[in-house]
């Protein structure tokens, strides 16, 4: 198989930024989160895109839970605007600085074993130790695993959704947003409900967000190997992590250029 053939996906593609601007858009700039609720539900995405890149940063709202980074925001995240299909909104709650901060990416198995979930939470307590901000798509399993140990041990971390935030369920973390330790970001539309294609661009995301990534027992398909393949693709470091379970995914990886790691090692700052 081509590298071509390996790293090709099967999702919709993202539009790229400068596919079919519109020669009209709203008048009226909208300046609060609710505005933006509203035209993230309903306007094509080109104009979106287009607004986003024009508009001044929204008025607080503190209607919304969530509010949101568009292309103006001072926060909107370097790596994503600097990609050709960036998310014109970034809905946000909790500290938007978190994403100014080293951060390394973390994606594994929703069925891991026992071994898998302990090198999980060894990854949490490190990042936690070492200053690092964990990003993860807080799915069931791994994911959710080192989000716990790294809050836990008093760390910082950023979960990516892959749905819109008003179809989000997981939201008993707030004592950890409120601390300032945890971000969580969609960039879907509000009302949109999970979709295997959101979560395999939701990976995309957790990449361009992180200045590396590890993986934990990623299987012969699914989220765990799209996310090691996209690393690679962004030229991001891979770590596949030895848990006592070697699979098939992982070693699919380590051949394309991941480096196979028998502990828990996180890069660290400079």
């Amino acid at each position: 198989m081509s590298t071509r053939q390996q790293l090709s996906f099967s999702e919709p593609p993202r539009t790229p930024y400068d596919a079919g601007l519109p020669e009209t858009l709203p008048d009226a700039l909208p300046r609060t989160a609710r505005d933006w609720r509203e035209l993230h539900d309903t306007l094509p995405l080109a104009e979106l895109r287009e607004l986003s890149a024009r508009a001044l940063p929204p008025s607080p709202d503190g209607a919304l839970p969530f509010a949101p980074l568009t292309f103006k925001s001072p926060d909107y995240p370097y790596a994503l605007r600097a990609h050709k299909a960036s998310p014109p909104i970034l809905w946000h709650w909790g500290d938007a600085s978190l994403l100014r901060r080293w951060a390394v990416g973390l994606c594994g198995s929703r069925n891991a074993s026992p071994q898998g979930l302990r090198v999980a939470t060894e990854v949490g307590e490190q990042a936690a130790g070492d200053g690092t901000v964990l990003v993860t798509g807080m799915a069931r399993g791994v994911d959710r695993e080192a989000t716990r140990a790294a809050l836990d041990a008093g760390g910082a971390a950023i979960g990516v959704l892959a749905e819109g935030w008003e179809r989000w369920t997981l939201k008993g973390l707030a004592p950890a947003v409120a601390d300032g330790r945890l971000l969580v970001l969609s960039e879907f539309r509000p009302s949109a409900g999970w979709r295997a294609w959101q979560a395999m661009q939701r990976n995309e995301t957790i990449v361009l967000l992180s200045q590396a990534m590890s993986l934990i027992e990623a299987g012969e398909r699914g989220g765990t190997l799209d996310a090691g393949r996209r690393a690679l693709r962004h030229g991001r470091p891979l770590f596949v992590l030895e848990t006592g379970t070697w699979t098939v995914g992982n070693e699919t990886l380590v051949r394309a250029g991941g480096q196979r790691m028998d502990h828990a090692a996180m890069p660290t700052p400079a």
